[in-house]
């Protein structure tokens, strides 16, 4: 097979080199294929037998998310721990030379050395143009505490007093990419105000060709248990906008079919089905078929 070929091919070339096969975040893709009821290529991958003797394969996993890999025996498990002080500065003068030792000190007590607190915290001082302590401060921030305050601020410079659930919910039950509009009409934002409040998120969340994309695991799986309490209704939501504009759609008409079927809309999934044999708003002959074939065993 190809991998046995390749690492054949690498031996040649230097006896010495390893070809390595890295999956970063295994664990949200098996999170991914679970939410959509489909099978993560993870579980293909570390099922595989014997791998050749210059080859490795490297995973990285949430600890609490080990099991969901199925991992056998044999797998060695290196635990990963945040940065020393000594990390802690060589990171943080890469943005700012001249800090003060204390500062540094500061800085790495307050986010606790947590490589990803001090990203954020970094990124949010230099959007807001202020002292990145102050987002930590006065005790220190978790990921979890530096991501509520992401949200919170961005809804009040959005002008919202708003409960942001549904907005989370919204983020998880669509499809990605999700496109703006769609976003704020499940969520009932206005399309500007979810530009505004997407582009305060970074660098978590990008905006992309009018389409929001997660850039963080952390940050997704924080939306994610946020939004669980509005996520029924976000499906209902997003199965009556989809339904809606299925025929015009090429976003909808893609996913309609999965949105009726987490929706638990089973009725309205094989009408579907048996009234449009093809998907005529999506242009693409190939990507056409493979829509209807989607339909099909989903309402099998």
């Amino acid at each position: 097979c190809a991998r046995i070929d390749m690492a054949e091919s690498l031996r040649h070339i230097d006896p010495s080199a390893l070809l390595t096969l890295a999956i970063d975040a295994a664990d949200n893709s098996v999170t991914a294929a679970e939410h959509f009821g489909e099978r993560t290529f993870v579980h293909d991958i570390l099922s595989i037998g014997d791998l050749p003797a210059n080859t490795r394969l490297v995973v990285s996993c949430r600890t609490s998310r080990i099991a969901d890999l199925k991992l056998s025996a044999e797998v060695r498990s290196v635990p990963l721990d945040g940065f020393t002080r000594v990390e802690t500065e060589a990171f943080a003068r890469q943005f700012f030379p001249d800090a003060e030792p204390t500062w540094i000190d500061d800085f790495h007590n307050l986010s606790g050395g947590n490589p990803r607190v001090e990203r954020y915290a970094i990124e949010s001082g230099r959007r807001n143009r202020q002292d990145p302590l102050l987002s930590l401060r006065p005790l220190g921030k978790t990921l979890q505490g530096i991501f509520e305050d992401m949200f919170q601020e961005a809804l009040r410079k959005a002008g919202l007093s708003y409960d942001f659930e549904p907005f989370c919910a919204a983020l998880i039950a669509l499809p990605r990419p999700i496109p703006i509009d769609y976003c704020a009409r499940v969520s009932g934002i206005r399309s500007g105000s979810v530009l505004d409040i997407c582009s305060d998120l970074a660098p978590g969340i990008r905006v992309e060709s009018h389409c929001i994309v997660f850039e963080d695991e952390d940050i997704e799986e924080f939306v994610r248990t946020r939004g669980q309490s509005s996520l029924e209704n976000g499906h209902q939501e997003v199965a009556d906008v989809l339904n809606s504009d299925h025929r015009t759609s090429d976003y909808a008409a893609t996913h309609i079919a999965a949105a009726l079927s987490r929706a638990g809309r089973g009725k309205e999934l094989l009408h579907l089905i048996e009234t449009e044999a093809e998907p005529e708003a999506i242009r693409d002959p190939l990507r056409r078929r493979e829509v209807r074939l989607q339909r099909v065993k989903l309402g099998v």
